[in-house]
């Protein structure tokens, strides 16, 4: 089966459509959520496993804000 020949208005949108794809393509998005990510705040003693002054006591446990590394007993 021998493919259809493309007209020369079809021809023209697709270049149309290919030159506008090229002119975006070095952009790299930005990653989920980067213009949310905040610094934590200072609350606490400092984390062993992210060095981070954000551990918090809580129901017998300390617990990093920051990370979400816990040691409980």
């Amino acid at each position: 089966m021998k493919a259809k020949p493309l007209d020369r208005v079809e021809l023209t949108r697709r270049k149309m459509a290919f030159k506008e794809a090229m002119k975006h393509a070095h952009e790299v998005p930005a990653a989920p959520g980067a213009e949310e990510h905040q610094e934590p705040e200072i609350i606490g003693d400092i984390c062993p496993f992210c060095g981070r002054n954000t551990l918090v006591h809580e129901s017998g446990c300390v617990k990093c804000i920051a990370c979400g590394w816990s040691k409980c007993g």
